[in-house]
């Protein structure tokens, strides 16, 4: 089945995603009674409907369980956008009892990295699952959570953080990180002037945005951060504001496709120079074995080995992995290199191993039935 197909089953999947806050809180049982708002006593006996079954049916529905995930801003529109893909994968294999009883609701709660590690990494969190932004030699130096924790971390794609100008800024060519970092430790604000001589002396006016540790990314890059900035609430009003005045200067997670986004939006992605006199280098998926590796993030995703749900995200993870290009490129992401991919897609089956197959949920079985779909071959849809 291609992602087209998929796509086209949205309208009738039988399940929705869940993004609101019920998606953690749930819903309380109905009493013995019976409260069943859809279904009177004349409606019942007037259209000779088994009232006991459209109550258990009913309370059934109000005790389903929600998966609930918690993660940056960064990777909402791809865990959601690729989930629908995988619901409606599952529809073609599972029949309409299994997903009907099943747990298939997905809520993405967006939070910073840093947050989100103090949040998922506590015991009996209500989390199934995490997303982290974040440099990869950093985040491998040490263990998901802790060592004891048996939290699985599995990488899902790449992005690149970048600079972003206005249009109407025609000077800036290239961003040579070392001056940047020279003339940042300086005691006033910092110029353009102070990049590059041929450039203006007015002060780089800077845009960051509060769902990413910038403070952490620019010390990663050896640059003091700004005593003065505008802070934008999410990556995209960010994008949107920095065509209001030419000495904006936004460091942002940001991809080639993201000007095609974002309608209206009026900005250029001025390439980066490692140093002065070294080729300027753009934030492009085929350069990122070029690019400094100060400014390439990995997306993980954190399983929670505690969560009853856990085997459907495991599923769920195998399957981002199988068709890892398609579902990074259509949600601004870099897709993962061939070798990472695949250590990926091992260390998920090395999990799955953990766990006996009596005890995998009926959506889990379904997923895992089909040998051309299996974890052990990286097979990619194509659209």
């Amino acid at each position: 089945m291609s992602l087209v197909d998929l796509q086209d089953t949205r309208k009738r999947a039988v399940s929705a995603i869940a993004l609101l806050s019920i998606a953690l809180l749930g819903c309380s049982k109905p009493d013995s009674l019976g409260i069943n708002p859809f279904v009177t006593k004349d409606s019942a006996e007037r259209f000779s409907l088994n009232k006991q079954q459209i109550q258990k049916t009913y309370d059934q529905s109000l005790s389903r369980d929600y998966l609930a995930i918690l993660g940056s801003q960064l990777g909402r529109s791809m865990i959601l956008n690729s989930y629908w893909h995988f619901l409606g994968m599952l529809e073609s294999r599972s029949t309409p009892e299994t997903l009907r009883g099943t747990f298939t609701e997905l809520g993405y709660f967006s939070a910073p990295t840093l947050t989100t590690f103090d949040k998922f990494c506590i015991p009996d969190n209500p989390y199934a699952g995490a997303v982290i932004v974040r440099l990869q030699s950093l985040e491998m130096a040490s263990p998901p959570c802790s060592s004891n924790s048996g939290v699985t971390r599995i990488p899902l794609g790449h992005s690149m953080r970048g600079f972003i100008a206005s249009e109407s800024n025609r000077f800036a060519t290239a961003i040579p990180l070392d001056v940047l970092a020279k003339v940042s430790r300086q005691d006033r604000p910092i110029t353009w002037n102070d990049l590059n001589p041929k450039w203006p002396k007015r002060p780089i006016r800077w845009i960051f945005n509060s769902q990413t540790d910038f403070k952490e990314d620019l010390t990663i890059l050896g640059i003091k951060t700004p005593s003065k900035y505008l802070l934008a609430a999410s990556y995209e009003r960010a994008f949107l504001n920095v065509s209001n005045h030419p000495d904006n200067l936004l460091f942002s997670p940001t991809t080639p496709s993201k000007k095609a986004q974002l309608q209206g939006a009026r900005f250029r992605i001025i390439p980066i120079q490692v140093s002065r006199n070294k080729a300027a280098i753009e934030p492009l998926a085929n350069t990122i074995d070029l690019y400094p590796p100060e400014l390439v993030r990995t997306v993980f995703l954190y399983i929670s080995p505690r969560n009853p749900n856990k085997c459907i995200i495991y599923d769920f993870a195998d399957f981002v992995l199988s068709h890892n290009a398609i579902l990074m490129n259509e949600n601004n992401l870099i897709p993962l290199r061939t070798k990472e991919r695949e250590q990926a897609l091992l260390e998920i089956q090395r999990h799955r191993g953990f766990q006996p197959k009596d005890a995998a949920s009926p959506l889990c079985r379904d997923y895992q039935k089909s040998p051309h779909e299996s974890s052990t071959h990286i097979k990619e849809l194509q659209p």
